[in-house]
Parts: structure tokens; C-alpha cells; sequence
């Protein structure tokens, strides 16, 4: 009867951090795994006559996507007026790529100029470009923003480990079903953190017009995604005690000398909200994807 009285303090006593033996200790590790996601290369077409007249072509006009120029009809006074309302992320884009092809070298007429050309004297796209003395129109057939997923090979690969207080790994821990589950569960958080199943993405799909002879001679489409975070691993410590497993607690220095403040300074924060950062990963990925179309371009990759 002694004895069980003793097992019964000692585990008490275990409980509470004075001793160890009754509670259990595992480091938990994960790791993201993902085969074959190496990002799809740019595809571009061209016509025979393409890289016989790249030479002539100086002077580039751009003609937006259909979907940027949102026509509206109003009532106003008895009469009817029609106004264009420009969305700010066609305008932004268009931006980017003008100021991509102007980069290379190329005399770039605004989208908003042949547009605005094109409404003046009522001419087709090709016309206006022809007015104001541009060689080639680059059709800019639709830009995209969105996400690709991860593959079906994509997995959390999670180890457990024997360990102790101190969270120091040892060998290889076997648990039972019900204790595994909690450890998926504990480590979701984590894995959570570390990736994300998606990653940003932009599409760009143009088309390259001869001013000339109307006919299109270069083609270019590409889906470039953010690459995946460096950070895909994490670990946890965590103690069991009988079937319930928790994130052990952290040590700390019992002895430490009590502090005395007068005073309290704290940063505030200058981190971008996830709005904002998703749009300059996305900003960042079109004038990756712009660069390398112009470049492809310009140099006669076909």
C-alpha cells in the first residue's frame, strides 16, 4: 500500500516538473516534399517572316484587352453620353509592360493614346497604330493574376523521435494511432506556417501585329509562379502525459534576477498586410514575365 502511495506522489511530482518518468517527451519534425514542380517555360510561336522584318520594327503600339475598357452608357440631362471607365488594374499592367518594351530599346505608343486615337477619327486598332507611325501593335490578348496549386506528389513527410525535457532528439519513436493523430494535429499549425498548397501566379498571353499587312507574327504565352518558400521544414517538442499530448512548455531560467522598468518603448509595426503583399508578389511577377517576353522578342527567340 506504501509502495502505490509512492508511485502515486512521484507521478504528481513528475507533473508538475519536479521530476521526469511519467510524462513522455517526442520532437516531432516535418518536411515538405514536392517532386516534378520545375514551372513550365514560356511558349512562343512565330511565322517564317518573323526574323526577317524584327529589324524594321522600332515603334510598338499597345492595344489592351478587351475586358480593360468597360463601356457604359448614361442619362444625363435628356441627352446620352458615353463614358470609359479605365479599371486601375488593366491600367497598371499596361504600365508595366510599356515601360518593359521601352526598356529594350522600343518607341512604345500608350495603350490609352491609341485607343484614344482610335475614338477621335473612328478607326480600327490597326489604323490608329498606322496613323500615329507605329510599326507593330503587341495584342495584348489577357494578363492574369492568380494561383497554382500544388501536385498530386506534394506531401508532409513527419518523423517522431524519442526525447526528453530539454527537447533533445534521440532515436526513432514508435506511437500508437491515437497518439499519431495528435501529432498531426500539433503539427498542422506549423505546417501551416512553413508552406502554403498555393503559390501566386501571373499569365501573360500577347500576340505581335504587323502595322503593315495586319498579319500576326510573333506569339507568346506564359503562367510564371512565385517559387516556393527556402523554409519547409519545422519540428516541435511535445509532452505526453497518458493519452493527452501538448507543445511542452518552454524552459526558463528560474534564477533570473527580477527587473525593474521605468519605462516601455515598442516598434510599431511597418509589415504589409496579406492584401498587399500578395499584390507585390504579383506585381513582381509581371515585370518577370514582361522582361522575359520582350527579351524573347527582341532577340529572335521563336
Amino acid at each position: 500500500m506504501n509502495k502505490l502511495r509512492l508511485f502515486f506522489v512521484l507521478c504528481i511530482a513528475i507533473s508538475t516538473g519536479l521530476l521526469s518518468g511519467c510524462a513522455k517527451y517526442y520532437a516531432l519534425t516535418t518536411e515538405y516534399v514536392a517532386e516534378n514542380s520545375s514551372e513550365t517555360l514560356a511558349e512562343v510561336v512565330s511565322t517564317p517572316n518573323y526574323k526577317r522584318i524584327l529589324s524594321s520594327i522600332k515603334t510598338v503600339a499597345v492595344q489592351a484587352p478587351d475586358y480593360c475598357i468597360d463601356e457604359t452608357k448614361t442619362q444625363k440631362d435628356g441627352t446620352r453620353a458615353e463614358s470609359t471607365i479605365l479599371k486601375t488594374e488593366c491600367g497598371i499592367e499596361m504600365g508595366e509592360i510599356e515601360r518593359g518594351w521601352a526598356k529594350f530599346g522600343y518607341e512604345v505608343l500608350s495603350w490609352k493614346v491609341l485607343i484614344h486615337t482610335q475614338k477621335s477619327f473612328n478607326l480600327s486598332p490597326r489604323e490608329a497604330a498606322k496613323k500615329l507611325g507605329a510599326d507593330a501593335i503587341l495584342l495584348v490578348n489577357s494578363t492574369e493574376r492568380g494561383e497554382v496549386h500544388a501536385g498530386a506528389d506534394a506531401r508532409w513527410e513527419r518523423r517522431y523521435f524519442e526525447s526528453n525535457k530539454h527537447g533533445n532528439q534521440a532515436g526513432s519513436a514508435y506511437v500508437d494511432s491515437m497518439k499519431e493523430r495528435q501529432f498531426i494535429r500539433l503539427l498542422g499549425g506549423q505546417e501551416r506556417k512553413l508552406f502554403s498548397k498555393s503559390r501566386l501566379s501571373v499569365t501573360i498571353n500577347t500576340s505581335v501585329v504587323l502595322v503593315s499587312t495586319g498579319k500576326a507574327v510573333w506569339f507568346y504565352e506564359w503562367t510564371h509562379a512565385e517559387k516556393k518558400q527556402v523554409q519547409t521544414k519545422g519540428n516541435l517538442h511535445v509532452i505526453c502525459e497518458k493519452d493527452y499530448c501538448r507543445p511542452a512548455p518552454k524552459l526558463v531560467d528560474s534564477q533570473r534576477a527580477t527587473h525593474l522598468s521605468s519605462g516601455n518603448s515598442e516598434a510599431l509595426s511597418t509589415q504589409k498586410t496579406p492584401h498587399s503583399q500578395r499584390r507585390a508578389i504579383h506585381t513582381r511577377l509581371m515585370k518577370e514575365v514582361i522582361n522575359d517576353m520582350v527579351n524573347k522578342f527582341s532577340s529572335g527567340t521563336a
